[in-house]
């Protein structure tokens, strides 16, 4: 504590931290290159090479501190979110000092995230699509403590912005076609438009068409039945299970995407997977519709 009575949370590096990453990911990358149940076509080399040069970012504790004031100018409009404030006079390379922000975890367990799960879930993906296409900037970690909400206003505090990236005008649109083209709620279409992009491989047997067919109709199904997309009750998850990873590895794409893309569409899974244990249910294509109407005119 300041002697002005401000709090601050100090974040120090465990020692020789990036040499430890090295040397675990060529362990990991040793293990990855024996292992049989990948795909033999997959460049494990360019993942790995991101994965590492993502890790070591977040180990610049300098880099992070001007993340968080990036973020922060971004967030200035919002009185739903907060960030922490850096305090530079007393950080360095391997020590960041911050306010200290209360509030308790962003979780499943959590009972204001029960009493409001529907507002925190439409919130997380509003910000997530400002993210992409307005700050063209994502905080890119989808573990939730690094989400607080506090009891008193609501306001969810955002920590934690080693794992940061900026968003390439390419992969804006890409992101931009994506939602364009889901909006059809046309197979066929959605179908082409992944294929045209390298989601999906040119030449597929019977058996993975048929399964690509049923992952996209349930979705447009279930987006035409509600209004609201209910998580929890969606069938997408049920087919999407450990005894189909032969499927999965057909979907692995070819094209080698850039670290932006791969590190959003982390953090789209890990809000998936939590929408789904809070059991939330939000007007996902309202949204989307209001986000595709919002970038035409931008």
């Amino acid at each position: 504590k300041l002697k002005n009575g401000v709090e601050l949370a100090i974040k120090i590096q465990f020692p020789c931290i990036r040499e430890t990453i090295k040397n675990d990911m060529r362990s990991l990358r040793f293990i990855a290159n024996k292992a049989s149940f990948l795909p033999k076509n997959i460049d494990l080399d360019y993942y790995f090479k991101i994965c590492e040069e993502q890790l070591i970012a977040e180990s610049e504790y300098i880099l992070e501190a001007e993340n968080i004031k990036k973020y922060s100018a971004f967030c200035e409009a919002s009185n739903n979110l907060r960030v922490p404030k850096v305090f530079s006079e007393f950080s360095t390379d391997q020590i960041l000092a911050m306010s200290f922000e209360s509030g308790s975890e962003l979780c499943s367990q959590n009972s204001i995230v029960k009493l409001k799960k529907n507002k925190i879930a439409e919130l997380l993906i509003r910000l997530l699509l400002d993210e992409i296409f307005i700050f063209q900037f994502v905080q890119t970690d989808p573990n939730l403590s690094n989400f607080l909400l506090r009891s008193a206003d609501h306001k969810v505090v955002l920590l934690d912005f080693g794992s940061c990236s900026n968003v390439s005008n390419g992969t804006k649109d890409l992101y931009k076609d994506l939602l364009k083209v889901g909006l059809t709620l046309n197979r066929t279409k959605i179908k082409n438009c992944l294929n045209r992009n390298g989601f999906l491989p040119n030449k597929i047997d019977k058996n993975f068409d048929d399964f690509i067919n049923e992952l996209i109709d349930t979705v447009i199904e279930e987006f035409k039945v509600s209004e609201n997309f209910n998580f929890a009750d969606s069938k997408l998850f049920d087919l999407i299970e450990a005894d189909k990873i032969k499927e999965f590895q057909k979907i692995i794409p070819k094209t080698l995407f850039g670290p932006d893309f791969i590190f959003i569409q982390r953090k789209i899974l890990g809000f998936l997977l939590f929408f789904k244990s809070i059991n939330a249910s939000i007007p996902i294509l309202n949204i989307i519709k209001e986000y595709d109407k919002k970038l035409q005119n931008r």
